[in-house]
């Protein structure tokens, strides 16, 4: 079975279906991870006119797991650094 034949069979998900699992959170934000190249948001396929749709299984769970994770059990660096000027004074 070709690649192309697996693209098929995946779930395709719409802007709408993204926003709802938070992976994306509006348009702006889509356009600028995709022209981005430390991001590489998928591009997707065009199903139509005003149609875009990105595969599931073969374009949006390999860039998620590509993405870097955040392993700090004490929160962000920002909030450290506000924690420890709050402290000192």
């Amino acid at each position: 079975m070709k690649t192309d034949d697996l693209a098929e069979l995946d779930t395709w998900l719409s802007f709408n279906d993204l926003q709802a699992r938070g992976i994306v959170p509006n348009h702006p934000t889509l356009k600028s991870w995709q022209d981005d190249p430390a991001v590489r948001f998928p591009k997707g396929r065009l199903f139509g006119a005003n149609s875009r749709r990105w595969a599931l299984r073969a374009e949006i769970m390999p860039w998620l797991a590509s993405r870097p994770r955040n392993t700090s059990t004490s929160g962000s660096v920002n909030a450290r650094r506000r924690k420890r000027k709050r402290a000192n004074g």
